[in-house]
């Protein structure tokens, strides 16, 4: 899970001594934070801040890409596994319908014949929810991709406002709740696609039983 930071970024401001410079920040709504003092110290402490929630969010993002590619091969091996059987299933049928057909037993030929086209049918089916899950797995991945990126956007932007001399106990609050959402949506995106190849992997698995030929 995302685990979400929170700074007291509002409360050192209101801590810190009225004797420090104050350095001007344009488009401040609230002219008594405008005016709060803050050094160099501040902003280096800003920019470790920034950069360690930045780090976690992306870190995690990461841990769920692999979560989604590890949950897709498991996916694809069970669907490979069935697949499998079921060709052994139509290979035993096509033999019984052989030997049925050399006995003359028409019912037995007609059973047989069934069950294969329903063996095909299965193996079509699981063919085509691996493609499915294939899907699903891909766009997950690029969503989760794209929620890293604004991560990313987030804190260069930050560290561009520190550099331009923004006051690191407005700009950092504001950056790091930001980067708190998009690893929330991660999450978000993450849990969709688990419960999508979930319900992927039971339809994968509950394909009937391999049949037993006819006697």
């Amino acid at each position: 899970m995302i685990r979400l930071f929170s700074t007291k970024a509002g409360e050192v401001a209101r801590t810190r001594k009225s004797e420090r410079t104050a350095v001007g920040v344009e488009g401040l709504e609230d002219r008594a934070l405008m005016t709060a003092g803050f050094n160099l110290a501040d902003t280096l402490n800003a920019r470790d801040t920034i950069d360690i929630q930045r780090l976690n969010v992306v870190q995690q993002i990461e841990q769920l890409r692999l979560v989604n590619s590890s949950q897709l091969q498991q996916v694809i091996a069970n669907g490979q596994d069935q697949t499998n059987a079921l060709v052994v299933q139509y290979t035993n049928l096509l033999a019984q319908e052989n030997a049925d057909r050399l006995a003359g037993d028409t019912a037995a030929v007609a059973a047989d014949r069934l069950a294969e086209r329903q063996t095909l049918v299965q193996i079509k089916g699981i063919r085509v929810l691996m493609q499915q899950a294939t899907r699903t797995a891909n766009t997950v991945d690029s969503t989760l991709a794209r929620d890293e990126n604004n991560v990313n956007r987030t804190f260069n932007n930050t560290q561009r406002n520190l550099s331009r001399g923004n006051n690191p106990f407005l700009t950092v609050p504001h950056a790091v709740n930001a980067i708190n959402v998009f690893g929330a949506q991660a999450q978000q995106h993450a849990d969709k696609g688990t419960a999508i190849l979930s319900s992927i992997n039971d339809q994968i698995l509950s394909v009937l039983t391999p049949l037993t030929p006819v006697d």
